[in-house]
């Protein structure tokens, strides 16, 4: 009990399959295109969403791996988050939902970011610079 609130000196003892998820420096990147994708078949919806590929600028070579979540960091009045489904070079995306009428429309230009452990501070593109 009480471990939850130890830091740990270093990463070392996460799998390799856990690690890449881990991030000492935040990896930044803006939605360069967006396009509104069909509607997913499921067997029970909840509410109506829309579903969008948000396309980001960055890609392996800054750090991005698919499966990794981003979260929107400007602006910073919005919520989103994105899971990374393909992977390129220097670019990636991945499918944005958002329920109908209470979330956002993906706009080009959001900035989006990985975090990083430990916490970070204000994502850099938020407090004006990038």
């Amino acid at each position: 009990m009480g471990d939850e609130k130890v830091v740990p000196k270093s990463l070392e003892g996460l799998p390799d399959g856990i690690r890449k998820f881990v991030y000492s420096a935040p990896v930044v990147t803006t939605v360069v295109s967006f396009v509104k994708l069909a509607p997913e078949p499921k067997e029970s919806v909840v509410a109506p969403s829309d579903r969008y590929r948000l396309s980001f600028d960055k890609g392996s070579a800054q750090g991005l791996v698919t499966g990794i979540e981003l979260w929107i960091c400007k602006p910073s009045n919005k919520f989103a988050t994105v899971v990374l489904d393909r992977v390129n070079t220097d670019t990636a995306s991945g499918v944005y939902d958002t329920v109908v009428g209470n979330e956002p429309l993906p706009e080009k230009g959001w900035v989006f970011t990985t975090g990083q452990y430990p916490s970070p501070p204000p994502c850099a593109a938020c407090s004006g610079g990038q």
